[in-house]
């Protein structure tokens, strides 16, 4: 008996010195379902998942617009997304607008914690620098039209 009231004793005193560490809240995490604390926790976590998730869809959306004639052949469906899709990535850029996922993002990356440096995960950090390449317009508008015109010339060929 004398041996576990001295192991139980020297829990007790590790427990009492790892909770006193700053790493550690000084109160319990709030519970997302009772509602309290909804932005001390949760949510700038659920802010910073939902901004990489944006990031990588629009990682695969550049992708599709520049691979899907080759998709776009086989399924008249994606044909007409696809072709959307370009007339959309065209009009922006003669408009110089960024991309609503690009809002979408900084809107969600400001709601995670505006002071970051490094906002993404590792993975994210450097999609976005594939994404958010800095070129400048003529080349980003002369890339476009040339993206454009080679998926319309994969669409007609026979």
């Amino acid at each position: 008996m004398g041996v576990i009231h001295a192991i139980f004793s020297q829990l007790q005193g590790i427990k009492g010195r790892v909770t006193e560490f700053p790493m550690f809240p000084p109160h319990p995490l709030p519970s997302p379902a009772s509602g309290e604390g909804d932005s001390g926790y949760f949510l700038p976590m659920l802010y910073k998942l939902l901004a990489d998730a944006v990031v990588l869809i629009h990682f695969l959306w550049i992708v599709f617009l520049f691979l899907g004639a080759i998709w776009g052949k086989k399924s008249r469906a994606v044909k007409t997304f696809h072709l959307a899709g370009l007339a959309f990535a065209f009009i922006i850029q003669i408009f110089d607008w960024h991309c609503p996922l690009t809002h979408l993002e900084f809107w969600l990356r400001g709601k995670h914690n505006p002071d970051l440096a490094y906002t993404g995960s590792f993975i994210i950090h450097y999609v976005e620098k594939i994404i958010y390449i800095e070129i400048s317009f003529t080349i980003i508008l002369i890339t476009t039209l040339l993206l454009g015109g080679l998926n319309v010339w994969i669409y007609l060929r026979k």
